[in-house]
């Protein structure tokens, strides 16, 4: 069943980010516990705020928790297990530094190392500056991107022929006057 935008095919046309938002269940393996906060699904199914980008139609998610708002640091970890930055070994996740073997700080669990980032903010600054703000994200398959494209190909012609019988309307009109 096609979700309806509010506000009608006007959004569709005009609206520069188009973001599809959801509530996703949270999983043991998730660094927040259910009465936390939440776990929030996204798809960016339009955005022309960066035409040709890499990552113009992605998907990802994120947490939300309840009295602090978006965490920033619980995705961190994604980010810092794809990088190398950190290992896991087991339940336990150890900050490596580049170039050696002994690990520079060792975490318990990810929710320790959320802990220990919240309370020091010289360490987490340090951290998000060595992943760069980057959020961990995949693109789309190609048959999603196609459904958009073909999807947004159906609403150009609808527009054309919009406009086409607007332009017969006021000429006719005219013819009238």
């Amino acid at each position: 069943m096609p979700k309806v935008l509010a506000g009608g095919e006007a959004y569709r046309y005009w609206a520069a980010v188009i973001l599809r938002l959801s509530k996703h269940s949270i999983q043991a393996a998730d660094p927040i516990e259910k009465d936390e906060g939440l776990k929030i699904g996204y798809i960016i199914k339009k955005n022309h705020c960066t035409p040709g980008a890499k990552r113009q139609y992605c998907k990802g998610e994120y947490f939300v928790r309840f009295g602090e708002g978006t965490d920033e640091i619980a995705p961190s970890i994604g980010v810092g297990l794809e990088t190398g930055l950190l290992e896991r070994h087991g339940a336990w996740l150890w900050w490596m530094t580049p170039g050696e073997e002994e690990p520079r700080q060792k975490f318990k669990s990810k929710a320790e190392f959320v802990e220990t980032m919240k309370t020091n903010e010289a360490l987490w600054k340090e951290f998000y500056a060595l992943v760069q703000g980057e959020v961990p994200q995949e693109s789309l398959s190609d048959e999603e991107i196609a459904e958009i494209e073909a999807e947004e190909q159906k609403l150009r012609k609808k527009a054309d022929e919009t406009e086409k019988l607007l332009a017969e309307i006021e000429s006719e009109d005219k013819e009238t006057a």
